[in-house]
């Protein structure tokens, strides 16, 4: 259940109780009830939205698509093989396979198509600095190729995407928890080991942030909107 929609109807149950009161006695207005009541009661509503949302049980992604890429502590596998952040990208294709993308302007960056995979090295050494797993692909800005050239009347230089053309399909776990293009952010941090502090932004939820590991590497989701009940577009790990 929305917990901004719990929280919206209890507040107007209240309120309409204070307006049946002002109609009858004359003694308390609608927004001095509110103001007062205000205060005491968001809290309580908040923990019992957390109750509500916590009792259901999170979706169960069952396993067995391939490839597998399990994330447990500070590990992560790739069809049972382990793939560390800091290790050479010549290790890491030979886990992953496959002829991975690149740009000739992003030499640094790699991309698997058919996979959803995106990898990041650092540009002097070649060593891998984040993996991103593209759950869900964002639809395609449509004025994105509306300008074609620069205000001088040359042609403006496309810059190349660097997104996969096709999102993960295979199997992504998170602390024994299974995620899908259908999994939301509410249901990973449930499930999640709480050692991971996974939590949304200041201001929104479209980029939630959680450890990794102890050496500073981290998990970084983008959301598809900006409430936790929001389905994911990217899970990342960087380092």
């Amino acid at each position: 259940m929305n917990r901004s929609f719990i929280i919206s109807f209890l507040l107007a149950t209240v309120l309409v109780g204070c307006q049946a009161k002002d109609a009858s006695t004359g003694k308390v207005s609608v927004s001095e009830a509110a103001s007062s009541v205000y205060g005491k009661l968001t809290e309580s509503v908040r923990t019992s939205a957390d109750a509500i949302t916590s009792s259901v049980e999170p979706r169960k992604v069952r396993r067995g698509a391939k490839p597998e890429l399990i994330i447990r502590g500070h590990l992560v596998t790739y069809d049972g093989r382990p793939l560390e952040l800091g290790k050479s990208i010549a290790e890491w294709r030979s886990v992953i396979g496959g002829s991975p993308r690149r740009s000739p302007e992003q030499q640094s960056v790699y991309v698997w198509d058919e996979l959803g995979l995106q990898i990041l090295t650092a540009k002097n050494d070649g060593r891998v600095t984040q993996l991103a797993v593209f759950v869900n692909l964002e639809p395609k800005d449509s004025g994105q190729d509306l300008f074609t050239t620069n205000p001088d009347g040359s042609p403006a230089k496309k810059v190349p995407d660097l997104r996969p053309l096709k999102a993960f399909s295979g199997y992504l776990e998170l602390d024994g928890y299974g995620i899908d293009s259908k999994s939301r952010f509410s249901e990973i941090r449930r499930s999640a080991d709480p050692a991971r502090r996974l939590k949304c932004g200041t201001l929104d939820c479209s980029h939630p942030v959680g450890a990794l590991g102890e050496d500073g590497a981290g998990i970084y989701l983008r959301l598809a909107g900006g409430r936790e009940d929001d389905v994911l577009y990217e899970f990342t790990i960087s380092k």
